[in-house]
């Protein structure tokens, strides 16, 4: 399970590890689990190789995190909402989703000596090179935005979090896709084996 992203220079600069594939799909879909999808959305990257360094920004223009939890978990304040949405197990109801996403982003940027800003209505949460450095308030804004830097010569072993856990796979996610999607895609073609001929899909 391997991607691979282009340097600025078009040159083959990163081939991803499973924890930082597993944590920017998670965070994209939950854009389209949580977030009103009919509203603008962008995700920008950029791989700074001299650095070994990969930054990710998510950022939506939603009903934002407190909105989407008053379904299953009610809330007083942005604040309470963000520190709810960084728990394992949290969603807005269990058909949404496991509410793993921003918990496994949470336990992955630790491991890997990241750094995490996660902003909501009036209120961010902000995790600098592993340590966590808490909440502030800021300006109230609509929406939701995830900024995530992650050190590329610094795997995350995912059996050593939660994800890796008995109770919990990389197959989940998966299977939430196929549920999601009605299917899921393995590849075009592929390889033979001894003299048969090639399977397509």
């Amino acid at each position: 399970m391997r991607s691979v992203l282009f340097d600025t220079q078009g040159q083959i600069g990163l081939c991803f590890l499973p924890e930082k594939r597993l944590l920017i799909t998670e965070l994209i879909d939950n854009v389209f689990n949580h977030a009103n999808i009919e509203t603008l959305a962008a995700v920008l990257g950029q791989y700074y190789p001299n650095k070994h360094r990969l930054e990710v920004a998510i950022v939506d223009m939603s009903r934002g995190i407190r909105t989407s939890l008053q379904e299953g978990h009610p809330t007083e304040s942005d604040q309470q909402a963000l520190d709810l949405a960084i728990q394992r197990g949290i969603t807005r109801n269990k058909d949404a989703g496991q509410g793993n996403g921003l918990a496994g982003t949470h336990a992955i940027v630790l491991k890997n000596g990241g750094s995490l800003r996660l902003w909501s209505g009036d209120a961010q949460y902000h995790i600098s090179k592993g340590n966590v450095k808490g909440y502030y308030n800021i300006p109230a804004m609509q929406g939701t935005g995830v900024l995530i830097k992650l050190f590329t010569h610094n795997p995350v072993n995912l059996s050593n979090t939660f994800i890796g856990g008995a109770d919990w796979s990389y197959i989940d996610v998966l299977r939430e896709a196929i549920e999601e999607d009605g299917s899921l895609k393995v590849k075009d073609e592929v390889l033979n084996s001894s003299t048969r001929k090639a399977a397509s899909l």
